[in-house]
């Protein structure tokens, strides 16, 4: 028997305005769904539905789906609604998951720059909240049918059961916030039952307006609890809150459903994401900041530089405050665990990326200030022209050599020397570390200890026993009971070698 063969995607040309969308064929309800995939220019698109969803958890069960004949694994959320949807005509998709081929940045880059236009473009937003249940049910009833539904709008089980809606895992997704706000017209489904948008923003505006004095008759007319004991129970629900901010973009048109990113990072930078960088990126395409790309092979920290420059080139000359408020919040939205404004010189030698001179530099033209000279400015420099012992020999000079932060400087030194292979360079540098640590050794100081360890680790991995011997008895002097100790290890090296010819 044949191995089953798999779905492989053909690349887009990711130097045009391209994607794909795929027609789905459930009518069977066999498994495993059959589906068909179709490349288009983006501007010569038939009319198209776009998925908005959450893909769930990477580590459960994915579900087998038909794609061009090949088999194809999507996540078990998006299986079900496959599964779940019943369209018999000839209405394409665009879903995510199926029409990126997510094993490539460079088309990942690509598709996730057009995203605006995607989902400005469709027809229809269909929003998956995932599979149905009687509270989802008796929810759906409700926002469709208001008081027709006989239901008492201040029953705590209908209160329950709205609360549950608004926060399912789905609302608290940072891609569904573009993908639902650039909507043309979004339907949500929750298992086999639908609701509309001007059907939930009809409740919700009932919900709102039963609290004013005047706003008894359409809270009554759509079956709302004016006592607002309803709007009590949901009002602070994350669904509630995004359908509350999709009525406020509907009073924008289209093209102008643009905003500053640091204000929709401010409003949406704790709403979730598997990637860090999609907090960042999957609000792009509600951003005024249109010179940022995407790019998903760059850190976190080079992403931060990106945003702030591209905040910064369209702010009017920001003052201090706000300048810190900016940074702060992307330190927060990128989960950064460092503060770029004052990273120590020590992380970039260990690191060897100095990314916060960049942000220093930032910040001081933005301000508009001439450098100051201090004593990290002037190291800074030096290091950004790879003058390391121009480095060591500033804090010597400046600070003298037994101050802690000229040995923490130089060992971070002798640690990029040694990863660099310079190790002559090392050696100097060791010497006069143990030199000036010698009497810390010898009384037990645990930080010099820990030192020793790591130089004479060094030297064994690398088999350069004999040079350690050397350096020893430079630094301690012969008879200092670590260099004796060393030279018995030596001993016992040179005695394992012997026995083996």
């Amino acid at each position: 028997m044949a191995a089953p063969t798999y779905y492989s995607y053909t690349p887009l040309d990711t130097t045009s305005e391209c994607t794909r969308l795929i027609k789905i064929d459930n009518r069977s309800h066999a498994e495993p769904v059959k589906c068909q995939v179709y490349t288009f220019p983006l501007s010569q698109c038939p009319p198209y539905i776009a998925l908005s969803y959450t893909w769930g958890d990477p580590k459960g069960r994915g579900k087998l789906i038909d794609l061009d004949g090949k088999r194809f694994t999507v996540r078990e959320n998006l299986g079900s609604f496959l599964r779940t949807i019943n369209y018999e005509g000839d209405e394409l998709f665009w879903i995510d998951a199926i029409c990126i081929d997510q094993s490539s940045h460079a088309e990942r880059n690509h598709q996730v720059g057009l995203m605006r236009s995607i989902y400005t473009q469709a027809v229809r937003v269909m929003v998956w909240l995932g599979e149905g249940d009687t509270k989802s049910d008796l929810s759906v009833d409700y926002i469709t049918k208001g008081i027709s539904s006989g239901l008492d709008p201040s029953s705590s089980a209908l209160h329950t059961a709205l609360e549950h809606l608004f926060t399912r895992p789905y609302w608290t997704r940072v891609w569904i916030v573009q993908e639902v706000m650039l909507a043309r017209d979004v339907v949500f489904l929750c298992g086999r039952q639908s609701f509309t948008w001007d059907q939930v923003n009809m409740i919700r505006r009932g919900a709102k307006t039963g609290q004013s004095t005047n706003g008894g008759e359409l809270a009554t007319k759509h079956g709302i609890d004016s006592s607002g004991s309803l709007l009590l129970t949901i009002r602070n629900t994350p669904g509630w809150l995004i359908l509350g901010q999709r009525s406020i973009f509907d009073a924008f048109p289209q093209d102008r459903r643009q905003f500053p990113l640091l204000a929709l990072l401010d409003t949406y930078g704790a709403q979730q994401s598997a990637d860090v960088k999609d907090r960042v990126y999957g609000l792009l395409g509600l951003a005024t900041e249109h010179s940022l790309r995407v790019d998903y092979s760059i850190s976190e920290e080079d992403l931060y530089i990106d945003v702030l420059e591209a905040i910064l080139a369209g702010s009017e000359s920001p003052d201090i405050n706000e300048l810190n408020h900016i940074e702060d919040t992307l330190h927060r939205v990128l989960r950064l665990s460092r503060d770029l404004r004052s990273r120590s010189l020590l992380d970039g030698l260990v690191q060897g990326i100095h990314k916060h001179i960049l942000i220093r530099r930032l910040r001081q033209k933005v301000l508009d200030r001439p450098p100051p000279m201090s004593l990290e400015d002037t190291a800074e420099a030096y290091y950004a022209q790879n003058r390391l012992d121009k480095v060591l020999e500033l804090y010597v000079d400046r600070l003298g050599e037994c101050h802690y932060a000229t040995l923490e400087i130089m060992w971070s030194i002798a640690s990029a020397y040694q990863r660099q292979g310079r190790w002559k360079d090392v050696e100097d540098i060791w010497v006069k570390l143990l030199r000036i640590r010698k009497e810390e050794i010898s009384t037990g100081n645990i930080s010099a200890l820990r030192q020793l360890d790591h130089i004479k680790s060094a030297y064994h991995e690398s088999g350069r026993e004999e040079e350690l011997l050397f350096i020893l008895g430079e630094a301690l002097g012969g008879e200092h009971p670590e260099s004796e100790r060393a030279l018995l290890d030596y001993a016992q090296v040179l005695s394992r070698r012997e026995s083996r010819f």
